[in-house]
């Protein structure tokens, strides 16, 4: 019993202890300099992700003949294969490319061959007669009749007249099983000795002969061989020849697609050129090739900067972090210590806003551009409320804060317009003069007369930005 009273006592000590530091932690939580440091770094955080240009988690899946969800501006200059005009290049290549042919100088010596054989099996076998004809046929390669067969079998010297009836047909004559195309009749072929491996163009395809296609060749050799004999051993001795001939030139695939692979290797794709800014979907099309061709180059490239994506962001943080530090020390003297956590809060929650509110400035003058394309979209970029947050600060808190709060402002709207300095200036010469003005006028239409002063300021100040930038005559 008294080991259970003492195990409760030590689980009743340590809730006591997490009890206590709990309190330690929450009383830390709920101290105003914790409290202001907190708004400080969560505001930071905010505000780079929303400066940080294009931060996308996942792409929207488009195929062609899909409708575009959002438009898709270039972020940068970049090159798209035209597909089109490269295929055209390589088919081009390819048309010029001559297939590959072999030519076996060897098949008459190899058909002889196989001859000889077939008449020595026939002179010197034994067995009988049909057992012997099926192995002089095999030999040959070839079927014969019995007719043929005992005309063969009766007369074994005839061998030697078909030899030379072979080697006289491949001696003048190239012989294929292909029939070529029109390709080929224009641009030639290129023949490969399969002994030698040189190869040499041919352009004369007329030469060739095709071997189902050779017996007025073949009966011009046998008559010429065959002069002296009847006239059935010659018929028979030219159908034996033509069975007998194979072609000595046959395509090589292997060696053409070879040839082509190699030129194909060396042409080079087709680009042209995506410029900055360049729009290239827009809101509901619908998406072509060549929109698909560039929107998978866009989106390659965003996807393989995703590391680069993060370092921007982190870097556009710790940049806030410290101009938000260093402004912050002379602002604390003009804060009221009181309320100071509540300023702070204040104070982020107006800037916050007032980003927001420029981005969707930016947004509509892109609308407005596209509707109204005599307006530009820079033109009415000068339309939108900069002043705004300053003036509200001026009023809720002193024109000292006032004043850090249109360096801060001016200095993050830079990283909204792709760093031009003349709407930075823009933005810091209105929300200087709403600042302080704002505070000499206590009635409630404050706003409008400051809003008046502000216009006046804002027309003077495009003036001066049209003549430091040159084009005043547009103006």
């Amino acid at each position: 019993m008294s080991s259970i009273n003492s195990s409760k006592h030590e689980i009743i000590q340590l809730l006591k202890s997490k009890i206590a530091r709990f309190n330690i932690s929450s009383e830390f939580f709920k101290n105003s300099q914790f409290q202001g440091w907190a708004i400080i770094i969560v505001l930071n955080i905010i505000l780079a992700f929303l400066l940080t240009p294009d931060i996308h988690f996942s792409h929207p899946e488009y195929k062609i003949g899909s409708i575009a969800t959002r438009d898709v501006k270039a972020d940068r200059d970049f090159l798209v294969e035209d597909r089109i005009s490269s295929e055209q290049r390589r088919n081009e290549t390819i048309k010029d490319i001559r297939p590959v042919y072999d030519y076996d100088s060897d098949i008459s010596s190899s058909i002889i061959a196989n001859l000889t054989k077939a008449f020595t099996i026939m002179a010197h076998s034994s067995t009988q007669r049909s057992q012997i004809k099926k192995a002089f046929e095999d030999a040959l390669g070839v079927i014969l009749t019995e007719d043929e067969f005992s005309i063969l079998h009766n007369k074994p010297s005839i061998s030697e007249k078909i030899a030379k009836i072979i080697i006289a047909i491949y001696n003048s004559e190239l012989i294929t099983n292909v029939t070529f195309l029109k390709h080929d009749t224009d641009n030639g072929i290129i023949i490969r000795d399969i002994k030698t491996q040189k190869e040499r163009d041919e352009r004369n395809l007329n030469s060739i002969r095709h071997v189902n296609n050779i017996d007025n060749v073949l009966s011009r050799k046998a008559s010429v061989v065959l002069s002296a004999d009847e006239q059935d051993i010659r018929r028979l001795l030219i159908t034996l020849s033509k069975k007998l001939i194979q072609p000595n030139l046959t395509f090589n695939k292997n060696a053409s697609e070879r040839k082509k692979l190699i030129a194909l290797n060396d042409v080079k794709p087709v680009f042209f050129q995506v410029q900055k800014d360049e729009m290239i979907v827009r809101e509901g099309q619908k998406i072509t090739i060549m929109d698909m061709d560039k929107l998978d180059v866009i989106f390659k490239m965003k996807g393989e900067k995703r590391i680069s994506n993060l370092s921007i962001f982190l870097g556009m943080f710790f940049m806030i972090t410290t101009l938000a530090i260093i402004l912050y020390f002379p602002t604390r003297n003009w804060l009221k210590f009181e309320r100071k956590v509540h300023d702070i809060l204040f104070l982020s929650v107006a800037m916050l806003l007032q980003v927001i509110l420029v981005k969707i400035g930016i947004f509509m003058s892109e609308a407005v551009n596209r509707a109204f394309p005599f307006l530009s979209t820079e033109a009415c970029f000068y339309a939108i409320p900069f002043a705004i947050g300053s003036m509200l600060v001026g009023v809720l808190i002193n024109q000292n804060v006032a004043l850090i709060f249109s360096i801060f402002a001016s200095f993050l709207v830079t990283f909204l317009f792709d760093g031009k300095i003349h709407i930075t200036l823009f933005a810091f010469l209105g929300c200087v003069v709403a600042s302080y003005q704002i505070v000499h006028y206590k009635k409630r239409l404050s706003f409008l007369i400051i809003g008046l002063i502000l216009g006046l300021v804002n027309c003077a100040a495009i003036i001066f930005i049209s003549l430091i930038q040159g084009n005043i005559a547009s103006f």
